[in-house]
């Protein structure tokens, strides 16, 4: 059986750990600190200093591990109860009603023609975009 080549099977590797850089894995990863804090900003990180590890991955992608004490607070964190996540149903799109979509959310046109002109005063034509979540928010963005 032939071996893999060690360059498609490689490690990641730390490109910062503790809050600090490690130069020499930089040049090894072939990119500028520039590129290294471009990627972090992109992850909303602002401090090298709150990254516990940040990791070069084998297909070019940066891993980042934040230090514990810097991490967002969840709910669970806080032994709070949550709804679970639900998708908005597209229901208009660029001003055309997805008949399918509303029915599927348990509403008709008529239902959604006379919410649009109760609350917004308006027509469904004037509308580029209206979402409908599970409990019957509807939410309308407008042509601009």
């Amino acid at each position: 059986m032939e071996q893999t080549p060690k360059f498609f099977d490689s490690a990641p590797f730390p490109l910062i750990e503790n809050g600090q850089i490690i130069y020499k894995s930089l040049a090894r990863a072939r990119i500028s600190i520039d590129v290294l804090l471009s990627e972090l900003r992109k992850e909303k990180v602002e401090d090298i200093q709150k990254v516990s590890l940040a990791l070069w991955e084998p297909d070019g992608t940066i891993s980042l591990f934040l230090d514990p004490q810097y991490e967002a607070v969840t709910p669970a964190d806080m032994h709070l109860a949550t709804n679970a996540f639900t998708f908005p149903k597209t229901i208009i799109k660029e001003g055309k009603i997805d008949s399918k979509e509303l029915h599927r959310g348990g509403k008709d046109e008529v239902w959604l023609k006379n919410k649009i002109k109760i609350t917004y005063n308006a027509e469904v034509n004037d509308i580029l975009l209206a979402t409908l979540d599970n409990d019957d928010t509807l939410k309308v963005f407008f042509y601009k």
